[in-house]
């Protein structure tokens, strides 16, 4: 089974991990100058928003996933709101980032299975910081751990209109068995009243 880690276009996910794992070394987003972003042939069929500007054309641009994965240190639900698509900084950052294919990556390994994506990095002060990623984490042959997949459930119940609390609703789902009807499973777990429809 396949889950995504963050709410964007699968062929995204390998390059965001990748600016994700640059970004956790302490690379500081405000020293970026160049950004590479290399993916496999067809790799960028799907990210067709190159300057995104709102949550939805972000969510289908390579630029901005690895853009806010540097600038952020991680990519969430709220990774993908419009506010964050239009702030000053992470503009500038998403304009360092260039894109390409190819069928051999520049650095690693020549072969690879079905996708691939690598990040370089160069910063102001001349250094270079690159990362390889193949298959995307929460792909079956990397799927994402039970920590990382509640931490999913809770980032998504954080969403604006959502009428529950997380951590409650989580519990009570771990706890399903006993319960009887589904009042007595989400009541407790509801924090706000739900919009009659």
């Amino acid at each position: 089974m396949n889950v995504k880690a963050f709410p964007a276009c699968y062929a995204v996910h390998p390059a965001g991990e990748a600016a994700l794992e640059i970004r956790d070394r302490g690379l500081d987003p405000d020293s970026v100058t160049d950004v590479t972003v290399t993916v496999q042939p067809t790799g960028l069929t799907g990210p067709i928003h190159h300057d995104p500007v709102t949550a939805d054309q972000a969510r289908f641009s390579m630029e901005y996933t690895v853009a806010a994965a540097l600038a952020d240190g991680r990519l969430t639900a709220g990774s993908f709101d419009d506010a964050q698509v239009t702030r000053p900084a992470l503009r500038r950052l998403m304009a360092t980032v260039r894109t390409a294919e190819a069928p051999v990556p520049p650095f690693g390994p020549p072969d690879f299975t079905r996708w691939y994506a690598t990040v370089e990095v160069t910063t102001s002060d001349g250094a270079q910081h690159r990362e390889r990623r193949g298959m995307p984490h929460g792909s079956a042959h990397d799927p994402l751990s039970d920590d990382e997949l509640d931490q999913k459930f809770l980032d998504c119940l954080r969403s604006p209109g959502s009428v529950f609390d997380g951590p409650t609703l989580l519990a009570a789902l771990r706890d399903l068995p006993s319960a009887r009807n589904t009042a007595q499973l989400l009541g407790p777990a509801r924090s706000r009243t739900a919009p009659i429809l």
